[in-house]
């Protein structure tokens, strides 16, 4: 992956750092020139995957103060574009700070717009990073990360005048509460670190009275200003630098300020371009100038890297998937090996057993069919009682009735003809079929010598009656005592002359 990268942009030209574990090496300079500008151009194209931030310290920016009603999401976007672009008319480098709610009346916000006055200094590296689709994270300047520098070396103050030196001049930014109130880079007259400290003091003592004058700071009130120098010029600074009522100046070492905020490479001069680089890659603020178009890029770079990340959680989630499934199978895989010699070994113990006992007469196949024929033999084993019981009900029922003989017989079909003979014989070994107890019963009717034929069959009909109201039973009529064809017809006033009427039932029931 690509490192980080700074690119510092001044009045004359933009010098590009590569930042990797807290150290910033420089890596070129190039002049506010065409011969600049293409080296430039080739830089970039050397360095297509890095992520670009980019700092600007100049003279040319501008700040106002205003408060406006709360509001909220498209309505507060529409009035800081609008109040950006009448304080800022013609350059689109503007941001908007929040500095909180005022405390009393409508408690409106207070906003601190702040602007790059001279956009013609940035559009010509704008548009090489723009043509070379570089990944640019935004434009900030030096202003915008001394809160958060001030934080780091001087967390208990809550105000104070943050004085660095920087190639293009003395910058004083004055923050208040963890705000961004003012900023302002001022030429530097002299080189020496006498003619610096005066400098520092004198421009000190101008940007309080400005602050006083516009109300942002109280009159009267002590402030505090933390002037960043070298610790070789520290003595220097403390002598020249005199303090007063308003005005109580802190030299700062530089290089404890850089390790304040995890810089490696301490500075060996005043400059402090290095402190806010390094507070931009560590914390950037939300604010900053650059326009939704310089941006496109590194909006896509973060798509990008987002949808990878997702593709490498998928990933990972389905090798951990097929990982847990390959587990699951080598675990089966060795229950089954488990299993087949355990059942190996089962199989022998069980031969091993069998070998033992004392040899049976017969096989174990002659010994089923054997079992199974006398289990037929126990179930065809029955006997005429329970039919003969039902037959004594119906006699009991119909009096007339005179029995003279009862053929019985085990039967596969109810309806069958009985053959004594051959149903004795024993069913074949295995048969499933079901099997019934068959009676015909014989008999005649013991009526007056006047009785005619419709009482005859009357009588029939009765005990045939009395024996189906049994449900397991089934009757049928064999023989009536008349025939009872349809081309003779009955009539009642003809006497039975000679032998007693006869008749036979057949009546069945399922055994077992």
């Amino acid at each position: 992956m690509a490192h980080p990268r700074i690119l510092l942009i001044d009045a004359t030209q933009l010098e590009a750092w590569n930042a990797h574990g807290g150290r910033l090496t420089l890596e070129g300079q190039f002049p506010a020139s065409d011969d600049g500008q293409g080296a430039f151009g080739r830089y970039l194209a050397a360095h297509r995957a890095s992520r670009l931030y980019l700092l600007a310290d100049v003279v040319e920016e501008g700040f106002q103060y205003e408060t406006a009603p709360a509001v909220s999401g498209a309505d507060r976007q529409a009035l800081l574009a609008r109040r950006q672009a009448q304080y800022f008319y013609g350059t689109p480098l503007t941001t908007a700070l929040s500095l909180g709610r005022e405390r009393a009346g409508r408690r409106d916000e207070r906003y601190l717009f702040a602007a790059l006055t001279r956009p013609a200094m940035f559009e010509p590296w704008l548009a090489l990073l723009r043509k070379s689709e570089a990944q640019v994270a935004g434009l900030w300047s030096t202003p915008l990360l001394a809160p958060a520098l001030l934080a780091r070396i001087a967390p208990a103050l809550p105000r104070a005048l943050l004085v660095s030196i920087g190639r293009g001049g003395i910058r004083q930014t004055y923050v208040e509460d963890g705000k961004l109130r003012f900023s302002r880079l001022a030429p530097q007259s002299g080189a020496s670190p006498g003619d610096l400290a005066a400098a520092c003091e004198s421009e000190s003592t101008k940007i309080h009275q400005y602050l006083v004058g516009q109300r942002i700071l109280a009159r009267g009130s002590l402030l505090p200003v933390l002037v960043l120098v070298n610790p070789a010029q520290r003595d220097i600074f403390r002598q020249t630098l005199r303090s007063s009522d308003e005005l109580e100046f802190v030299p700062t070492d530089i290089a404890q300020a850089a390790r304040a905020i995890g810089l490696h490479d301490v500075p060996t001069d005043c400059a402090a371009a290095s402190l806010f680089a390094q507070i931009l890659l560590r914390d950037p603020p939300p604010a900053q100038f650059a326009t939704r178009e310089d941006l496109s890029f590194h909006r896509l770079g973060r798509a990008r890297v987002a949808l990878l990340a997702v593709g490498a959680a998928v990933l990972a989630g389905c090798l951990m998937f097929a990982a847990r499934q390959v587990l699951d199978a080598l675990t089966i895989r060795n229950q089954t090996e488990l299993t087949i010699e355990q059942t190996k070994s089962d199989l022998v113990r069980y031969q091993n057993l069998l070998a033992a006992l004392p040899p049976l007469p017969a096989s174990a196949d002659e010994l089923r069919s054997m079992i199974g024929r006398y289990r037929n033999l126990e179930t065809s084993n029955a006997t005429p009682l329970a039919l003969y019981r039902d037959i004594s009900r119906g006699l009991d029922a119909a009096p007339q009735i005179e029995l003279d003989r009862i053929e019985w017989a085990q039967a596969d079909d109810p309806d069958a003809a009985i053959d004594t003979g051959a149903q004795r014989a024993a069913p074949q070994a295995g048969a499933r079929a079901e099997r019934f107890a068959v009676a015909v019963v014989s008999g005649h009717l013991a009526l007056p010598a006047d009785a005619d034929q419709r009482a005859q069959l009357a009588a029939v009909d009765a005990f045939a009656a009395a024996l189906r109201q049994d449900s397991e039973l089934r009757v049928s009529v064999l023989r009536m005592p008349v025939d009872i064809e349809s081309q003779r017809a009955l009539r009642s006033d003809t006497a039975v002359r000679g032998e007693a009427p006869r008749f036979s039932l057949r009546v069945a029931r399922k055994i077992g």
